[in-house]
């Protein structure tokens, strides 16, 4: 009989839970493969034990990446997967020391990032403001000269499988599974549109209103597109110019592979942008708050976000595509493989987006 899910089973829930989060979740740990090949083999009453306490989202999750089949190259037999699984489980006293030490840091700045969270429009208003101070900040609407663009189809031509918007606030999920079809153009246009189109620019070129509420309407973001496979466009990083509806292509990657890579160590190793059709990566750019709201640029940003995200939820329903919203991602990594600097502008949230299997 195997041991790891019998001795797994045994443990406080504390331990439980630490371990399955350094097994699954830890940066590049190769415990990965051997849990989820021994998940996939082995079938004894421990096993079942353990599949049957998860919840929905974590079966979603494990199925995902057991189809994914990351584990042929490096496991052989059930019985190597427990061997190695049961090394991570003995040293869990070990683990769970480091991570307690750590804990009281990460508590701390939790309590830190509060403040973020807090109004202190009050005080903003006796502050004088780079805007008040006649500091110039006007919309550029041009994109970057001198790279290859694609001109996107109007946003009404693309196909919409779900016309009712209570029908897709309803059905609004997080998906993680993916077919191998390629996007349609007018489905990239409208996704883009729904996050971030334009519906005009104010007349002094300071402000513009979109498609998502923006605080002062001052649209800190830009839309960064990772793309894998979409009907008309090459593999490689594209920014979305909202002002002229054209993506720009800022980086070819003829090799999938080494694309895909990217994407996963960007991601935290999250299986879904391996499989995902396009990957949006929203990066802030918090001058453009800043400018006018200085120290209550960092609330206003963290909300935008939401609207955006959400809107892309919704646009994925009605077109038959999925989504899933990534907060937790490597910050170095996003910012390098989209060449910004992750101070004047960086990365905030990430999503994949396929068709829905």
């Amino acid at each position: 009989m195997l041991s790891f899910f019998l001795q797994y089973n045994e443990l406080e829930p504390i331990k439980q839970r630490v371990l399955l989060e350094e097994i699954q979740w830890g940066l590049n740990s190769p415990y990965k493969y051997y849990f989820l090949f021994l998940l996939n083999h082995e079938k004894d009453a421990s096993a079942a034990h353990f599949w049957n306490s998860q919840s929905t989202a974590m079966k979603e999750i494990f199925e995902e990446e057991i189809t994914m089949n990351l584990t042929s190259t490096m496991v052989t037999t059930p019985e190597e997967a427990d061997a190695k699984l049961m090394l991570a489980l003995t040293s869990i006293d070990v683990i769970i020391e480091e991570w307690e030490s750590m804990t009281v840091k990460i508590k701390e700045r939790a309590l830190q990032r509060r403040e973020i969270l807090k109004s202190d429009f009050i005080d903003l208003s006796k502050h004088i403001s780079d805007q008040n101070r006649g500091i110039s900040l006007k919309i550029n609407p041009a994109p970057p000269s001198g790279l290859k663009t694609i001109k996107l189809p109007e946003p009404n031509t693309a196909k919409i499988i779900e016309p009712s918007i209570a029908e897709c606030i309803k059905k609004r999920k997080s998906h993680r599974s993916y077919s191998t079809a390629a996007i349609p153009l007018s489905t990239l246009s409208f996704l883009l549109w729904a996050t971030q189109g334009v519906h005009r620019i104010s007349p002094n070129q300071v402000n513009s209103i979109r498609t998502v509420p923006s605080g002062g309407a001052r649209h800190p973001f830009e839309t960064w597109i990772v793309i894998q496979r979409v009907e008309g466009a090459e593999p490689g990083i594209w920014k979305y110019s909202p002002f002229t509806h054209e993506i720009v292509l800022t980086k070819r990657y003829p090799d999938l592979n080494d694309l895909g890579e990217k994407l996963f160590n960007a991601s935290l190793e999250q299986l879904w942008v391996r499989t995902a059709a396009i990957t949006f990566f929203w990066t802030c750019i918090p001058y453009r708050c800043e400018w006018r709201y200085s120290s209550g640029a960092s609330k206003l940003i963290l909300q935008e976000s939401g609207h955006i995200c959400q809107n892309l939820y919704l646009a994925c329903e009605a077109t038959g595509c999925g989504t899933v919203a990534i907060s937790a991602y490597h910050q170095e990594l996003s910012d390098s493989l989209l060449g910004v600097d992750g101070h004047e502008e960086l990365t905030v949230y990430i999503a994949p987006v396929g068709v829905r299997k």
